[in-house]
């Protein structure tokens, strides 16, 4: 079932902690019936009880389909029985699995559960909401959640989401009573955005005074960091914040003083700088990878914190030491075209290893980014594939050399690319793979799986069935769960679906074919399933292939699309609140 076929770009890359988004919405209505079905048989004959039988009360009144002794009420219980369960757990794993599909037609139920009075399950909708809108979140609906921090939880992960637009920021610093942490982190992201405008009204220093003084160091050095390069009271003061509470920062236990470090790294703010490379959290003159990606996540842009890159990198005889380094610069790169520190680039020039060397020139072409041409780039269409031809060509390489954390590094991040240059990186990786991956390179399966699938889904299932042939049908298995849950908000579909329900309809496994249907009638239009196939959707809802509960629910609801089932099926499952 396609959703959403319309996607608008909207990139903006600032750092490890705002993520980027594209966003986008087209028109969906709701309850269109299957073109070329009849809308309303006669009245089906019963038919025995499913297991749980009790979920027929869900089925809308009048006569409905069913499909080979499947009722529709029972398909519509699978989503009612999770979202009403008892365990939180399998409540919000619900909305979960109901957000992956970025349907508009599910706008007005996530709406209703965000005001459910359950804070976890409110969260997921309320993020869900945004995914299926293509909107923001709704602050009026984050103001509902309590206590303050879940609902802080609910703000970070919209922020690092992309589901805040700048603002939304201002208002949720100054009004939300929010914790410090993320309240200061929120300003960060507000400041470093406005960019001198002088139209966007600064954080009031009131706040960011007290922000100072929190108990957390992050926080203290984030709000200080806000101010420390101005000349007046308030920067001479945030300076001396800044060289007090790097002494707390050093007591913090490793895996603590590691995250505040990537938190402060990640603010992009060069005030910071100094603090990161503090000699007091590198006391034996060694700096630590913590201190490192800190550092360069801020451009390695002191005396200090070059000679500390220079320092690790030449001190590093062992090969597997430069490659994590090298991983490291991978994992702080910008935007293609962003560029390279000059010192990294310098200390790479000589690097005798063919691993590395891979490594190295996928960072330097992706940090050159696509030819100096305005008309280039992420998210404008036209990009002439030039990029992507050049990263293929290494992440080919990389995959010779049975070394996948590179690939798995520019699947990740593919989506920054024109869509001519993401084009040309799948088809390089997807050439490049063996039909038998083996052990050391199946992880690139995994994690190409919907890049692969999304851009050649009959030679994706080729793949797929070749594994299932030799007698590695886990591993089948595998990639179609990775190919199904690869789906995000700016893609929720994958494949052409009409294409691929032919190989679900002759698959020779049966908890397999249950993966391929579900994975083909998502991208399916409506007219291509037969009853058939929507028997085998269905029966797959109701557990009998094999799909883990959020895929059950997700082919309960592309089934109900399909079927023109929806309108009636939203009635059924608004009514819910309160069941429970």
């Amino acid at each position: 079932m396609v959703f959403n076929e319309a996607h608008g770009a909207k990139s903006m890359r600032q750092s490890a902690l705002i993520a980027v988004i594209v966003l986008s919405t087209a028109s969906c209505g709701v309850g269109r019936a299957r073109a070329g079905a009849q809308a309303e048989p006669p009245p089906p004959p019963a038919v025995p009880a499913v297991p749980g039988g009790a979920l027929g009360r869900y089925a809308p009144p009048g006569p409905v389909p069913t499909w080979t002794g499947v009722r529709v009420g029972d398909v519509i219980g699978v989503i009612a029985g999770e979202l009403t369960a008892s365990e939180p757990a399998r409540r919000v794993a619900a909305v979960r699995a109901l957000r992956r599909l970025a349907d508009p037609g599910l706008e007005p139920l996530l709406t209703q559960l965000a005001i459910s009075g359950d804070p976890l399950v409110m969260t997921e909708a309320i993020l869900a909401a945004a995914d299926a809108s293509g909107r923001p979140i709704d602050l009026l609906l984050a103001r509902r959640i309590e206590p303050e921090p879940v609902r802080g939880v609910l703000i970070a992960r919209a922020l690092a989401e992309g589901l805040l637009e700048p603002e939304q920021t201002l208002d949720l610093v100054s009004r939300e009573g929010l914790s410090p942490e993320t309240a200061a982190r929120l300003a960060v992201w507000h400041e470093r955005l406005a960019g001198g405008n002088s139209e966007r009204t600064p954080i009031d220093d009131t706040l960011v005074r007290a922000w100072m003084d929190a108990p957390s160091p992050v926080t203290g050095l984030l709000a200080a960091g806000l101010r420390a390069e101005r000349q007046d009271e308030l920067g001479e003061v945030a300076r001396r914040v800044l060289a007090r509470r790097v002494k707390e920062l050093a007591a913090l236990p490793e895996p603590e003083r590691a995250r505040a470090l990537t938190a402060l790294g990640s603010s992009r703010l060069p005030a910071l700088l100094g603090v990161v490379f503090d000699r007091s959290l590198s006391p034996d003159g060694i700096a630590p990878d913590a201190v490192l990606r800190a550092g360069l996540l801020l451009g390695l842009g002191t005396p200090e914190a070059r000679a500390a890159w220079r320092g690790a990198w030449h001190s590093a005889q062992d090969p597997a030491r430069r490659t994590a380094l090298s991983l490291l610069v991978l994992g702080t790169l910008g935007q293609p075209g962003s560029g390279l520190p000059q010192v990294v680039a310098e200390s790479w020039a000589d690097e005798p290893d063919p691993v590395n060397r891979g490594l190295i020139e996928l960072a330097q072409r992706w940090a050159a980014g696509p030819k100096a041409d305005p008309s280039t780039g992420p998210g404008t269409g036209r990009d002439d594939g030039a990029l992507g031809n050049r990263l293929g060509q290494t992440a080919a390489q990389l995959i010779a050399l049975r070394h996948p954390p590179g690939v798995e590094w520019l699947l990740a991040r593919a989506d920054e690319l024109g869509p001519v240059s993401r084009a040309g990186v799948a088809a390089a990786v997807r050439a490049a793979i063996p039909v038998d991956p083996g052990a050391e390179l199946w992880s690139i399966v995994a994690a190409s799986a919907g890049e692969l699938a999304g851009a050649d889904p009959e030679g994706f299932i080729a793949r797929v069935r070749a594994l299932h042939q030799s007698g590695q049908t886990d591993r089948a298995r595998q990639a179609l769960l990775g190919a199904v849950r690869s789906v995000r908000r700016e893609r929720p579909t994958i494949g052409t679906g009409a294409e691929l329900l032919e190989a679900a309809r002759t698959w020779p496994d049966a908890a397999t074919r249950s993966w391929v249907t579900l994975w083909a009638a998502r991208g399916a239009e409506p007219q291509a399933m037969t009853e058939a196939d929507m028997g085998a959707l269905a029966r797959a809802a109701l557990g009998e292939g094999g799909l883990e509960m959020p895929e059950r629910i997700q082919a309960a609801w592309v089934l109900l699309r399909a079927s023109g089932q929806d309108s009636a099926a939203l009635s059924r499952l608004l009514a819910l609140r309160g069941d429970r």
